[in-house]
């Protein structure tokens, strides 16, 4: 096999960047106090060095939100098909069962959450795998194992470990994940499968390439704003539903929140990757091309298409 690609790292900071900025409903939320949420009691961090909480907490943390409260669950699910620009008829029948698991076999591997949702003869509707970071990067680990009682080493690559030797037989998680997506859509081919990684900073740069399956890269702030919508425009929200999002939006603020990505409404999606790097491929000719086609239009807009506004447009992006 030859060597896996490797992910080019964001160096960003290891600690939780202080929070500042505030959003025009915080307030009146009346989020609760850190020494006082209950998530941040449960996922405590012994070592305040390592900087974030764990990640397998993080997802218990969200498993519980989706089961325990509907009005959080069917408004999340929404909010991710949207992103994914996908169908979400599936939730308009009281017949269609919600399952919410963590820790579900990808063969050798597991995910960290998942949403499947089957129709009443049990014939598989959605299939969403969600991937789920509080601070570092992919690991590596060997291909997918045929069998479960083979054992495999993997290595965690923090945001910023460039320096770390790989085995040739190594690959970045998402691959496996995503040729198990495959395989289940083989298997189901009118059900809508993907893939969602949700973390700290979008990690759509980080993803590897030769994906198959449909992926999307959603941050915690991103779901900070979704169920803060949820609660400050549902006058019908009921007091433990509530009281649920209250907790997980007060364990994001202290923890999994950017103050960055309050200020940017640009998302970067894996398709935008993929155009960019199209476009690098073109170089000089890309220019000459853009010249040419302004060039056409001289006899429309003179004015605007003088000799030097190709490069001025060029350069703007």
């Amino acid at each position: 096999m030859g060597t896996p690609h490797r992910i080019e790292h964001i160096n960003l900071p290891q600690m939780i960047i202080p929070l500042t900025g505030r959003t025009e409903w915080e307030d009146t939320v009346n989020l609760p106090v850190p020494a006082n949420n209950i998530f941040q009691r449960i996922i405590r961090r012994p070592n305040p060095s390592i900087g974030r909480p764990k990640e397998r907490e993080c997802a218990e943390m969200l498993c519980s939100l989706l089961l325990n409260s509907k009005e959080a669950k069917e408004t999340i699910i929404t909010w991710l098909a949207e992103i994914a620009r996908t169908s979400i008829d599936f939730l308009n029948s009281d017949d269609n069962t919600i399952r919410i698991i963590t820790e579900g076999p990808v063969g050798t591997k597991r995910d960290d959450l998942r949403i499947e949702i089957s129709d009443d003869p049990g014939n598989l509707i959605c299939l969403w795998t969600i991937e789920i970071k509080s601070g570092a990067s992919f690991h590596y680990s060997s291909r997918q194992l045929l069998s479960d009682d083979e054992s495999e080493d993997e290595i965690d690559l923090e945001l910023g470990d460039d320096d770390i030797e790989l085995e040739p037989d190594q690959v970045n998680q998402i691959i496996n994940y995503d040729n198990w997506l495959a395989g289940q859509s083989r298997l189901n081919e009118d059900a809508d499968i993907r893939g969602f990684v949700l973390a700290v900073d979008n990690l759509s740069l980080n993803m590897p390439e030769g994906l198959t399956s449909p992926w999307n890269c959603i941050t915690w702030t991103q779901l900070w704003l979704c169920i803060g919508r949820l609660i400050t425009s549902s006058a019908g929200l009921k007091e433990t539903d509530r009281f649920l999002c209250r907790h997980v939006l007060g364990f994001i603020r202290e923890n999994l929140w950017r103050k960055k990505q309050m200020e940017n409404n640009n998302r970067i999606e894996i398709d935008d990757i993929s155009l960019m790097k199209a476009m690098g491929t073109l170089g000089a000719d890309f220019d000459a091309k853009l010249h040419g086609i302004l060039k056409s239009f001289t006899p429309l807009f003179p004015s605007f298409c003088d000799e030097g506004m190709a490069t001025k447009l060029h350069g703007q992006y």
